[in-house]
């Protein structure tokens, strides 16, 4: 710290260099409880156990089938194209969306561990605009698309992919939505 500077050496005249050190002094003591307080916060939060989706399978749930149509790679692998057909058995026509912010909760990975970005879905959306959403009547079936990029290519391409997407059905209450999850793993390339 410099008394060069005209401001801090005013300051220092004005009310003495006692009294600016405490103000000093308390300033850093309240930073310091600050952070303190936040890096508990920040560990409580990482280390409580995390919430599953669904405590439970409903009938809804249940029932839905969902089966891999397809999954294409560009031949650069830049973009990867999964698409999966739905399958309603039940005589109640179902509405399935995309939970919000879909790119966090719809991801796809690899065997050589690395990232996707979801680009653009087609036949499914999210938000709480149900137009949007994937129709399915009752005895019936519907597909979805989901296009994503690589985040960082490499050199080698991957030969076997994991997709997975948190998603919500609308049961037999049309107020009511039902989380659930589709885990796929062990995916490779239709040619």
């Amino acid at each position: 710290m410099s008394l060069d500077n005209p401001a801090i050496a005013s300051r220092i005249r004005s009310r003495g260099l006692g009294h600016w050190l405490r103000e000093r002094d308390y300033a850093m003591r309240l930073l310091f409880l600050t952070l303190f307080l936040g890096l508990i916060a920040v560990t409580r939060t990482a280390a409580a156990p995390q919430q599953p989706i669904s405590t439970h399978v409903t009938q809804e749930v249940a029932q839905l089938q969902v089966d891999v149509e397809g999954l294409q790679t560009t031949p650069d692998g830049l973009y990867v194209l999964v698409t999966l057909a739905y399958h309603n058995p039940t005589a109640t026509p179902r509405t399935i969306g995309l939970h919000q912010w879909a790119n966090a909760h719809t991801q796809l990975g690899d065997n050589m561990h690395q990232r996707y970005t979801l680009v653009q879905t087609f036949g499914i959306g999210y938000g709480y605009d149900r137009h949007d959403w994937l129709a399915l009547d009752a005895h019936s079936h519907a597909t979805a698309a989901f296009l994503f990029r690589i985040e960082d290519p490499r050199d080698r391409k991957a030969t076997s992919y994991t997709f997975i997407s948190e998603q919500q059905i609308v049961g037999d209450d049309p107020h009511r939505l039902i989380p659930f999850a589709i885990a796929l793993d062990h995916l490779t390339p239709h040619p």
